[in-house]
């Protein structure tokens, strides 16, 4: 049923989860990560929002291990630098599936999307560039 092994992570960014939902996915994700993996929320809930403000200005990381929680602002030096590693394969997404840009393939892709079951980005492809 499970398609990631343990230990085979580098990084899982997440932005799928809310801060009040009743899902744990950092519970069910992080046992895919390396020792040295780190699991990033993009919505983090307040009280991990306040641990990344409080670990920012005093240069100590009072978060827990492994975790970190940002906000999204992205520049674009930042994309530069996300493009820069994906054209040196420092770095590839895990695609779970690929839908096509139409009426049952989008609508597909939200029912994966609203399952949660996914593992790796849902991707709907507007144009074939083959």
């Amino acid at each position: 049923e499970d398609a990631l092994e343990d230990g085979s992570l580098d990084i899982v960014v997440d932005c799928y989860s809310k801060p009040d939902s009743e899902e744990k996915y950092e519970e069910k994700i992080k046992p895919k990560l390396k020792a040295t993996g780190k699991y990033v929320a993009l919505n983090a809930n307040p009280i991990d929002q306040a641990r990344k403000f409080v670990s920012e200005k005093i240069g100590y990381n009072v978060q827990r291990s492994g975790f970190d929680a940002q906000q999204g602002k992205l520049n674009r030096n930042d994309l530069a630098l996300l493009a820069s590693w994906w054209e040196e394969e420092k770095i590839r997404p895990l695609i779970d599936r690929v839908y096509g840009f139409n009426e049952e393939g989008v609508r597909d892709a939200f029912r994966s999307l609203k399952g949660g079951h996914s593992q790796g980005k849902i991707v709907v492809r507007v144009k074939d560039m083959l």
